[in-house]
């Protein structure tokens, strides 16, 4: 997993080939200016980085089959 974090606005004309892939493919998060706008990059952050959930994790008996 790839998640790029953009400290400022890259003009996609300006990188490299495989670079410019990535920015257009990829998740990438900008890294905010203001600090009131941090929280909200954090929680950004980690909800990319967590994988989804599957419907077991939530409830494991729910797969069991009764015999």
């Amino acid at each position: 997993m790839v998640i790029a974090i953009l400290l400022e606005t890259i003009k996609p004309e300006l990188v490299r080939d495989q670079m410019r892939y990535l920015l257009l493919t990829k998740t990438y998060i900008k890294w905010p200016k203001t600090e009131q706008k941090r929280k909200h990059f954090w929680k950004a952050l980690e909800k990319a980085l967590t994988p989804p959930r599957r419907r077991y994790d939530e409830n494991p008996h729910e797969f069991l089959v009764n015999i």
